[in-house]
């Protein structure tokens, strides 16, 4: 089975150029950090914002050490993976170079076996001026990019980043740097599970049709067995083997349930989830499981003559669906003290208030993981914007 070993202990930052280091906190963002250490005031109170921008045109570095207990040296594959750095970074461990990453939205993953040290090991984090670098992309550009809400210097559309941080009409301007997202050492022998995709090919009231498209990633040639079973009943759906390579493979098994249980959205039945296991075998041995919850349905988009034109309606399981809903921004400047009981507390309030669609609004963030489970329990659809 896959480990995992979270590196959050331990972490200092300062401003490039000086010797003094403070606490950090990780996830987090340097902003957090310079208010917990008292070194700045905070951002939303007075005329803080206009006083903070200085931030953003400096490079911060972060540090920690670690020292992984024995097993870690004893696995057959260990990586170093960011679930999220902001934004632009380069990673060193035990001094040498290992990642250079420039996008704020994506995870990165490093295989560091090799370079993990027995005892301690130090990792640092340079965070560049995301201002100085998007500035040298803007500067090759033969004419601008309009950018209304990026007050100064009109750089955020050439970089990966959340454009609010640069600010906009509802919120201030806090460019952010920092570790944002989870860090940890993850280690797996012989295979693993890197991605399920669950494509509907077939749902009616009689029956539904699910295509699994597995993706695997074996470090040598072996058979693997591939088992789907639905978790309440440990009912088993599906099941495949198959010889791998090293390197992906993917895996499509078909999985068939009759008189399914539909989703609906809220105030039209009820929410009921499906929670599938996958599960890897190699060599006869259990080496992965993943769950996959996810509500079986059908949304269509009708657009038919009237006399006006064109009709513009969502239909659910073939029920035209009168969309009540709100924008979703991002809730918080500092995304990392954004709390699954805020995220809930935000999501309950919208259902309560008898709404059943959000817009993901695309000047912030692809939502977290959290934010998806929560509308599918709520019964709130998602209007994605990219």
């Amino acid at each position: 089975m896959k480990h995992v070993c979270f590196l959050y202990d331990g972490w200092q930052f300062r401003q490039k150029g000086k010797r003094r280091w403070w606490p950090a906190t990780v996830p987090g963002v340097v902003h957090l950090d310079l208010l917990d250490n008292g070194l700045i005031p905070d951002p939303f109170y007075a005329d803080h914002e206009a006083r903070l921008q200085w931030i953003e045109e400096e490079d911060w570095e972060y540090r920690t050490t670690f020292r992984p207990g024995d097993f870690w040296y004893e696995q057959e594959n260990v990586e170093l993976v960011f679930k999220g750095l902001d934004t632009y970074a380069s990673v060193r461990l035990n001094g040498r170079s290992i990642l250079k990453a420039d996008n704020m939205f994506r995870e990165w993953r490093v295989p560091v076996k090799q370079l993990l040290e027995k005892g301690e090991n130090e990792l640092r984090v340079l965070f560049r001026s995301p201002i100085r670098e998007a500035r040298s992309l803007q500067a090759k550009y033969p004419f601008p990019l309009p950018a209304a809400n990026d007050r100064n210097p009109g750089t955020s559309p050439f970089t990966r980043k959340a454009p609010y941080h640069f600010g906009w009409d509802w919120g201030p301007r806090l460019v952010t740097s920092g570790i944002w997202q989870p860090v940890f050492l993850e280690a797996w022998n012989l295979a693993r599970i890197r991605h399920v995709q669950l494509i509907p090919e077939e749902i009616q009231p009689e029956k539904a049709r699910l295509r699994f498209r597995i993706s695997v990633e074996a470090s040598t040639v072996l058979t693997i067995g591939l088992r789907i079973a639905l978790q309440e009943d440990r009912t088993r759906v599906a099941e495949a083997r198959c010889k791998v390579a090293p390197g992906y493979t993917e895996v499509d098994l078909l999985v068939e349930i009759p008189s399914p249980k539909r989703w609906y959205p809220r105030g039209f039945g009820e929410q009921f989830l499906y929670k599938f296991v996958i599960r890897l075998f190699a060599e006869e041995r259990l080496v992965d499981e993943q769950v996959l919850r996810t509500g079986l349905r059908t949304v269509q988009l009708l657009q038919e003559q009237d006399a006006w034109g064109e009709s513009f309606t969502l239909a659910v399981n073939g029920i035209p669906l009168f969309a009540k809903g709100a924008n979703w921004i991002p809730c918080d400047s500092f995304l990392p003290r954004i709390s699954e009981t805020r995220y809930r507390h935000l999501l309950e309030s919208a259902a309560r208030a008898n709404m059943n669609m959000l817009r993901v609004w695309g000047g912030g963030i692809y939502e977290n993981d959290v934010f998806y489970d929560l509308c599918d329990e709520l019964g709130i659809l998602v209007w994605q914007d990219f």
